[in-house]
């Protein structure tokens, strides 16, 4: 193990027992039409210029107008004054670690603008099956079990199944088809400085994923294990190095290979303020600014969890606003940071039918008191949800 290893930033996944995971309750949803009249929107890419009254109808945005149209039949529709406030997507978490208070996590998710989460680690699939799929709550994709050495850090997590300690590149399309089969969105990989996969290996599950036609994540973080995920063309790059800059041919590296990476600077900061003898939040910040800078998309990613064993525990739900505010420190403008929870986010991981207000998409909403475009710390003004057309007003919380 190197000096530097204590910068590794993924939390270990919660005791593995099924009969130990506290499964859900949550109140039946109704969908509900909905009309929000005369708001500011920032559909995902830019502000739209005047004010505008977009109509939820059946889980879907059916329509965005500036004038309001005439209506044939107003019966059940809920009519919502957006006067003075500012209507976004529904924010992206692209990195998170079920919680083991599992309803807690989705309603503070739900209650600070997150509408999709992406979980990076769980293990078994029932622990991820229990979050999926609630009318009213947030949408949870997970990555299952991910792929580690049996020889790194990674490989001693409790109870990590065997499928996922690789010790050849002969077993990634066995690794790939379980996680998919079990349940599994996406495909999740370790590149670790301590005995982790070899390159080729990293380089086998990635094709893999590839000929699986998912997206596939490394976790790498430190410079060492970035510059490997890199070279193993990996859809997406999880953490930043804090520990060293990165350098321009391997951004450019990343810039050919068409690359994302989700930084985690909360993550990140945690494990800076940890270990400041080998990281620096100075270092992290500039090697965001620099990938950003060169074109290559940054997907917002909290690292969430609540897991003693981690670097550090980043809640739920409210750490989406404080990893906009590292962002925007990141030298990313407001626009750019809201498309990073957003479209920047749905596009990187696939997921087509969210991250935009556009006719026929998911009516994944929210309504700002605060203009976002103007300060990010608009984002935590944060006064309705829909989740799927389902209402949750936030002031009426318990």
């Amino acid at each position: 193990m190197t000096s530097k290893e204590p910068t590794c930033c993924h939390p270990p996944p919660f005791d593995a027992s099924i009969e130990s995971f506290p499964m859900p309750v949550l109140p039946e949803a109704t969908i509900l039409r909905t009309l929000i009249r005369n708001v500011s929107v920032f559909d995902g890419h830019s502000l739209l210029p005047g004010t505008h009254n977009v109509l939820l109808d059946g889980g879907r945005i059916a329509a965005i107008h500036s004038i309001l149209p005439p209506s044939d039949d107003d019966t059940g529709l809920v009519i919502v004054d957006g006067s003075g406030r500012f209507l976004v997507p529904g924010f992206i978490d692209t990195h998170i670690h079920i919680s083991t208070t599992p309803a807690a996590m989705l309603h503070d998710l739900r209650h600070h603008g997150v509408t999709t989460a992406l979980d990076m680690a769980t293990w078994p699939a029932a622990k991820f099956r229990a979050v999926q799929g609630i009318d009213g709550f947030p949408t949870i994709h997970s990555a299952g079990t991910f792929a580690t050495s049996p020889e790194s850090m990674h490989g001693t997590f409790p109870g990590l199944p065997a499928i996922g300690q690789i010790t050849s590149a002969d077993q990634a399309p066995a690794f790939v088809a379980t996680q998919l089969a079990d349940g599994a969105r996406f495909i999740k990989l370790i590149a670790s400085e301590d005995d982790g996969l070899s390159q080729p290996i990293l380089n086998a599950v990635v094709r893999a994923a590839d000929a699986a036609g998912c997206v596939s994540i490394c976790h790498a973080a430190t410079s060492e294990p970035f510059t490997a995920a890199v070279a193993s063309h990996v859809r997406v790059v999880t953490h930043i190095p804090a520990d060293a800059p990165l350098s321009s041919a391997l951004v450019e590296q990343m810039q050919a290979n068409g690359q994302a990476n989700s930084p985690t600077l909360s993550m990140m900061e945690k494990t800076c303020a940890r270990w400041p003898r080998y990281n620096t939040m100075e270092t992290a910040l500039a090697n965001v600014r620099r990938l950003h800078e060169a074109g290559i998309p940054i997907a917002l990613g909290t690292d969430s969890n609540d897991t003693p064993a981690a670097p550090g525990l980043v809640p739920f739900g409210q750490s989406v606003h404080g990893e906009m505010k590292l962002l925007r420190q990141a030298g990313l403008s407001e626009l750019d940071v809201l498309r990073s929870a957003t479209s920047v986010a749905a596009s990187v991981f696939g997921l087509s039918d969210r991250g935009v207000i556009q006719e026929g998409k998911r009516a994944d909403v929210v309504l700002l008191a605060e203009n976002p475009v103007a300060d990010i710390h608009a984002t935590r003004s944060v006064e309705i949800v829909w989740l799927g057309g389902v209402q949750h007003c936030v002031a009426a919380r318990e």
